[in-house]
C-alpha cells in the first residue's frame, strides 16, 4: 500500500501569511460576538431594577459550570438590522448554544430583550427555528 506524502510545509511564506489573515478574520469574528454581548450588557440596570438576569446570565446559570459550550449562529442577522457594518448587532436578538444542562447535551436558546428593548430582530423566527 503507497503512503500518502504531504509536501505541504506549515511554516512556508505563504502558510504563515494564510494563517495571518485567518486569525485577523477570528479576530473579527469574536469584535462581532462581543459587541452583541455588550449590546445586551447595556440593559444591565434595567435587568437589575426589575430583579431581572440578562439572558446571557440565565444561560450561564442553566448550564454546567465549567463544562464545554459552543455558541451558535452568532452571526444571524449581521447587516440585517442595520447596513452599516460599525453598527449591526449580529445574533438576531438570540443567545443560542449547545452545552450541558445537567450533564445531558442540549441547545439553550434565550431571545436577548436587551438588544433594541427587545424587539424581535426581522430574522429572529426564522433563526429560532433553524435552532429547534
Amino acid at each position: 500500500m503507497d503512503r500518502f506524502e504531504s509536501r505541504w510545509n506549515p511554516q512556508s511564506p505563504l502558510a504563515l501569511q494564510r494563517r495571518e489573515v485567518m486569525l485577523a478574520r477570528i479576530a473579527a469574528l469574536r469584535a462581532l460576538e462581543e459587541r452583541a454581548a455588550m449590546a445586551s450588557a447595556r440593559s444591565l440596570p434595567v435587568f437589575e431594577k426589575r430583579s431581572q438576569l440578562l439572558p446571557r446570565q440565565r444561560v450561564a446559570l442553566l448550564l454546567d459550570p465549567g463544562a464545554p459550550w459552543l455558541p451558535l449562529a452568532t452571526l444571524a442577522g449581521y447587516l440585517q438590522d442595520v447596513q452599516d457594518p460599525e453598527k449591526s448587532v449580529p445574533g438576531c436578538g438570540m443567545v443560542a448554544n449547545i452545552g450541558l444542562a445537567s450533564l445531558v447535551r442540549c441547545v439553550v436558546v434565550a431571545h436577548d430583550s436587551g438588544i433594541d428593548a427587545g424587539d424581535i430582530h426581522p430574522h429572529g423566527m426564522s433563526h429560532i427555528q433553524r435552532l429547534q
